[in-house]
């Protein structure tokens, strides 16, 4: 059983910034009218319908908790996986279940966010069991709902 963590950069600037410094966003300040991308974040994840789904439909991520504490936004997800039949049995190899292709595999993983209100970038930490990373389907969701509340804004990472 292997777990891991990945660590990437976050930022905020305007979408159309055809300068050549492309200047970033108070993260603190994302709209210039004092709104704090940790508040957008923890609005988005609280949500009970916020899950975002692979194009195939075959893998989904859905966040059960979210909580702010200062600067951070800590997130509990589950990310599912269907379309496998297996079947699942004990240590001393009995049968325990079947799981058949419409079955839906979910574990639990985090992430955290660091967002300073007074910087331009922040962090996200997440957390990859077994093999199985959030960050895609994840930044899939966030980034969806971004670009529908904040048309002239883009979210950017980077790996750190």
């Amino acid at each position: 059983m292997s777990h891991r963590a990945a660590v990437y950069t976050v930022r905020v600037r305007r979408k159309w910034d055809r300068s050549e410094n492309k200047e970033c966003r108070l993260l603190g300040d994302i709209d210039e009218q004092g709104t704090y991308l940790g508040d957008v974040f923890e609005r988005y994840c609280a949500d009970p319908a916020f899950q975002s789904l692979s194009a195939d439909g075959t893998k989904v991520v859905r966040c059960v908790e979210c909580s702010v504490e200062g600067d951070e936004l800590l997130l509990t997800t589950q990310h599912g996986q269907n379309g496998l039949a297996a079947d699942i049995v004990n240590a001393s190899g009995q049968l325990r279940l079947r799981q058949t292709p419409d079955d839906t595999q979910l574990l639990k993983c985090g992430a955290l966010f660091r967002l300073p209100p007074a910087d331009d970038m922040g962090w996200l930490a997440v957390h990859v069991a077994h093999g199985r990373g959030v960050k895609g389907l994840l930044e899939k969701g966030l980034l969806e709902r971004f670009r529908e509340e904040f048309d002239d804004l883009k979210l950017e990472r980077s790996t750190r």
